[in-house]
């Protein structure tokens, strides 16, 4: 039923960004348009009676539908089939990747990528999305999706299509508070080494297992460090630096010797 026109064909080319054919319809000439990258809309018109088909389709497929959105006996009433390119790409909903954000460093990035969908699936990558943090003072987000953190606290980075959204739940956990004990030590000179024990917790109170903290002696003649242990050298007194993320905290340690050094 569908030919490809000899003149058609010559005047718009083998090839390009669409597909078009002609069909003899009662010897009336018809024009159909469909793009393999979009949807269609095809529409024909009669007296007291419109009827539409909208779908995504590709240019294999484009054929098979139009034929089934045109009612038996139409060729009896003139005809026009309609399709409106670009404007058909119907987004109903965004899928987005990953589903949920978690950021613990100030350095830390993660980028969103946001697939906007129709309701049968057909992915629309040209489709432009935009970008919106729910709460701006707990992260950023970019044009591109990039997501950053700025202060602890939970938020939510939206995805736009025009009326349509999918919003991501993100949750920045800078440690905002640490426990080291012993608070004061106080050792021997040639007595075993002493470790400390240290917490750190987010700004809910709860404990942030994954942070690594540091140690530093500010007078190593005094106090060396290994790991998180205090090792005695000669007698005086001096401080223990313990760092987590930003926060620090300084631990006085005395060391009693024969000599003390001043």
């Amino acid at each position: 039923m569908y030919q490809p026109c000899k003149a058609c064909w010559q005047s718009c080319g083998a090839a390009g960004d669409g597909a078009r054919q002609h069909s003899i319809l009662e010897g009336e000439l018809k024009e159909i348009h469909v793009s393999s990258s979009t949807c269609l809309e095809a529409r024909h018109d009669r007296p007291g009676n419109r009827q539409s088909t909208r779908l995504p389709v590709d240019v294999s497929t484009f054929f098979a539908v139009a034929r089934r959105a045109i009612s038996p006996g139409v060729r009896a009433f003139p005809l026009a089939f309609i399709l409106l390119l670009g404007a058909c790409q119907q987004v109903d909903y965004i899928e987005v990747t990953p589903r949920q954000v978690v950021l613990r460093q100030l350095n830390n990035t993660v980028w969103l990528q946001a697939h906007p969908m129709s309701h049968t699936g057909v992915y629309y990558p040209k489709v432009q999305v935009a970008w919106t943090v729910k709460d701006p003072s707990i992260a950023r987000v970019d044009a591109s999706g990039k997501v950053s953190p700025i202060k602890s606290g939970g938020t939510e980075v939206v995805a736009h299509v025009g009326d349509i959204v999918a919003a991501v739940p993100v949750e920045v956990l800078f440690a905002e508070k640490i426990s080291v004990e012993p608070r004061k030590l106080s050792l021997r000179e040639g007595q075993q080494a002493v470790e400390f024990h240290v917490k750190a917790y987010d700004y809910l109170g709860r404990e942030l297992k994954d942070r690594t903290p540091t140690f530093r002696s500010l007078n190593q003649e005094v106090v060396s460090m290994g790991q998180n242990a205090a090792f005695p050298v000669y007698g005086g007194a001096t401080e223990v630096e313990v760092q987590v993320d930003d926060l620090k905290q300084r631990v006085e340690v005395t060391v009693e010797g024969a000599k003390s050094k001043k």
